[in-house]
């Protein structure tokens, strides 16, 4: 069971809420890992047609949570930015449409949307 991510379905949809309320669901290792199995799980699920992300209490989200960053293994580096990346590349790769529903502050990462890397243009 998710520790930092609520789930919900409603009809069709998938309601995947951010659950760190103390810290505006700042993301961090916890989170992303359980923010991808829940996405995971919805696009599995054939009765999902859509999934809504949102974050708990006043806030979407306020990006990285910087007391990870303060703790940074500088040997890790590499490995974060991986874990970035294979979030950033899932919800790129969902079939199914993802909504942000934005219910407060969403700074930071929380506005990229995936938009980490440059894809080649297509014609």
């Amino acid at each position: 069971m998710p520790e930092f991510i609520l789930t919900e379905r409603r009809g069709n949809v998938a309601v995947v809420t951010l659950h760190r309320r103390g810290v505006l669901n700042a993301w961090h290792e916890p989170l992303r890992a359980d923010l991808m199995t829940a996405l995971r799980q919805a696009e599995a699920n054939p009765e999902i047609r859509a999934i809504v992300l949102t974050g708990a209490g006043d806030a979407c989200s306020a990006g990285q949570d910087l007391a990870e960053t303060m703790a940074f293994d500088p040997e890790r580096a590499v490995e974060w930015i991986g874990e970035w990346e294979a979030l950033c590349d899932l919800i790129r790769s969902l079939s199914k449409p993802l909504v942000a529903a934005l219910n407060g502050v969403a700074a930071g990462s929380a506005l990229s949307g995936g938009a980490t890397r440059r894809f080649p243009h297509r014609a």
